[in-house]
């Protein structure tokens, strides 16, 4: 076993020492087929060597690469830089030429981006250019003293033609409200209208301005540069008359003076027990000569009486309306003087038709009708109302007359105290009033002077 052993071993170290000495010229005799052993090695040889540098740029991973993509800044788009026009004009279209203009600028989200304000300086003509302006919108307020903006404007580009800004003036005028008795006024109201004149074309509603006097009397208020009327106003007073004033520019005011003319007051009383139907449920004042009257007044069911105040010196037609519904109405004429209040009496007395005859101008002459032109009212002292019937004549405009009318040619309850007062008249031009006593007969002749054709003047 051990000889066989021996041989095996020695039949080995022949078999490598011939491979030693015969591998060498066969390699160099002819190309061999390499052992898969040694293409394994071989390629594991190539794969542990480093690579040469020249043999490719060296390139950064791909996910640097997208990062340095994301947080790179974006280019800034080439966006056009704006010019905005403008003009600066007071409500009746004069330009205001020392002015500043605050603007605050949105950018593409519509999100604020800043807020700028150009200084007050001159502007000729209220015009002004804003140049090189950051793009997107724009909202433009501008701002003067003693002015306050009608409304701002908006801007997403540049304009073409100026955009006309309107600012509202604010401009102190004062003044006094007196009687006449020149003693000043308190709680007196002033309002002041504007007039159409002073407005330019496309604006609203006219503005109006109201305060109220303080114990002095006197009166402030703000107003815009325009043309107003003033009037004052108290219980107790007749209005003022209108004065028309001129608001212009930042020029104050503080002289103006209003009057009120001392009212008159008249109070009426009954007994309704003894009325019943009769007795009155409205009552109104207006005056004979021109000029206007208050509105109406309704009684209650348990009034006995009324009072109507703020009445003008002068004469005035007293109306009664009567009846439920009302189909009777009672009317008289009364002077009314500054003073204490005047009481007059309602009472019904039967009246029965009176024929008047008017005396001829000239002997001889026809007796011409001046029952057209002449109204024959009763008055003090012995005051007998007038009884007057519903009628459905137009045109009048005195609310008496176009609702109500005599029963006859004129119902007289004779004997009494009457007026007699032109019926075409007007506040400036008017013929006096006749005064008269009717006897208690059914007819009476009457003396009227004829009025002249340029007296006639309607009311």
């Amino acid at each position: 076993m051990k000889r066989a052993l021996v041989l095996l071993l020695v039949g080995l170290l022949a078999l490598l020492a011939w491979l030693a000495s015969d591998g060498p010229s066969r390699e160099s005799a002819a190309p061999q087929r390499e052992p898969a052993s040694s293409t394994f090695e071989r390629a594991a040889r190539e794969l542990e060597a480093p690579e040469p540098a020249s043999a490719a740029p060296e390139a950064a991973p791909a996910l640097e690469r997208a990062e340095r993509v994301e947080i790179a800044p974006a280019a800034a788009p080439n966006e056009p830089r704006l010019t905005l026009l403008g003009a600066v004009q007071d409500r009746r279209g004069r330009a205001i030429e020392h002015f500043g203009i605050r603007g605050i600028r949105k950018d593409a989200k519509n999100v604020f981006a800043e807020e700028r304000v150009w200084d007050v300086a001159f502007h000729a003509g209220g015009e002004f250019a804003l140049e090189d302006l950051e793009p997107h919108a724009w909202e433009l307020a501008p701002f003067a003293d003693g002015y306050t903006l009608v409304r701002s404007e908006r801007f997403v580009r540049s304009n073409a033609r100026p955009v006309v800004f309107r600012m509202k003036a604010e401009i102190e005028i004062a003044g006094i409200v007196l009687d006449s008795m020149d003693s000043p006024v308190a709680a007196a109201t002033v309002r002041a209208t504007e007039r159409s004149e002073g407005l330019s074309l496309g604006d609203g509603a006219r503005a109006t301005a109201e305060t109220t006097t303080d114990r002095g009397g006197r009166f402030r208020m703000s107003l815009d540069a325009s043309i107003y009327s003033l009037r004052a106003a108290r219980d107790g007073y007749v209005d003022s008359e209108e004065q028309v004033i001129e608001v212009d520019r930042l020029v104050a005011q503080r002289d103006i003076e209003l009057r009120l003319a001392d009212a008159c007051s008249v109070r009426i009383v009954f007994d309704r027990r003894a009325l019943g139907d009769s007795a009155p449920v409205g009552a109104m004042a207006a005056p004979l000569l021109g000029g206007r009257g208050p509105q109406p007044i309704a009684l209650g069911a348990e009034e006995s009486g009324v009072t109507i105040r703020g009445l003008a010196p002068g004469w005035h037609r007293i109306f009664l309306v009567a009846g439920s519904p009302p189909d009777t109405a009672h009317t008289a004429a009364v002077e009314l003087q500054l003073g204490p209040t005047l009481e007059l009496r309602f009472e019904t007395r039967p009246s029965a038709p009176v024929a008047i005859y008017l005396r001829p101008p000239q002997p001889g002459a026809e007796a011409p009708d001046y029952r057209s032109d002449y109204e024959i009212l009763p008055t003090l002292p012995d005051l007998n109302w007038l009884t007057l019937s519903r009628s459905a004549s137009g045109g009048a405009r005195d609310p008496a007359e176009s609702l109500w009318s005599s029963t006859s040619e004129w119902n007289a309850p004779a004997p009494g105290s009457y007026v007699a007062f032109p019926r075409r008249r007007s506040r400036h031009h008017a013929a006096s009033p006749v005064r008269f006593e009717a006897p208690h007969v059914g007819s009476f002749e009457l003396e009227l002077a004829p009025l002249e054709p340029d007296k006639l003047f309607r009311r």
